[in-house]
């Protein structure tokens, strides 16, 4: 009886802990996506890419009635801070791309969303990028 009642418990147990792991690659990636898109700093944002390693976005406004790319923007996953509408890096690795100048340049932060728009989305969006980060392939080796 107290085999069965410890196997019950044990069983009990691995789905429980089966239940609670942490969100899949592409849950995450669906969750940025979703965000990004819906809280656009200027008219309308799209998300090109996304894979573990970088985000490519879209940024769009709208002047007389015409839609027009603003901005396109290649984001690594690898933010160290936000700070209101600003995601931070250690160095110059947001390659952002002006359409209507023409020019390309390399920052060390990216504005592509509001994250003022929910409660603490800033934080979440920092774990998220995090964790989606993980899976990226092309980390260099610590040794």
């Amino acid at each position: 009886m107290k085999t069965t009642i410890k196997t019950i418990c044990l069983l009990a147990f691995l789905n429980f802990a089966g239940q609670s792991q942490a969100q899949t690659k592409e849950e995450t990636i669906s969750w940025i996506k979703e965000k990004i898109e819906k809280y656009p700093i200027y008219d309308k944002n799209i998300v090109k890419s996304i894979d573990p390693c970088k985000i490519t976005v879209e940024e769009y406004i709208v002047e007389n009635g015409k839609e027009y790319l603003y901005l396109t923007s290649n984001i690594p996953t690898t933010p160290i801070a936000f700070q209101g509408k600003m995601m931070f890096f250690n160095k110059e690795v947001v390659e952002k791309i002006y359409q209507n100048l023409n020019s390309i340049e390399y920052s060390s932060n990216a504005a592509v969303f509001d994250p003022e728009k929910e409660p603490e989305l800033d934080k979440r969006m920092l774990k998220a990028l995090i964790h989606l980060n993980t899976f990226c392939s092309n980390k260099k080796e610590t040794f």
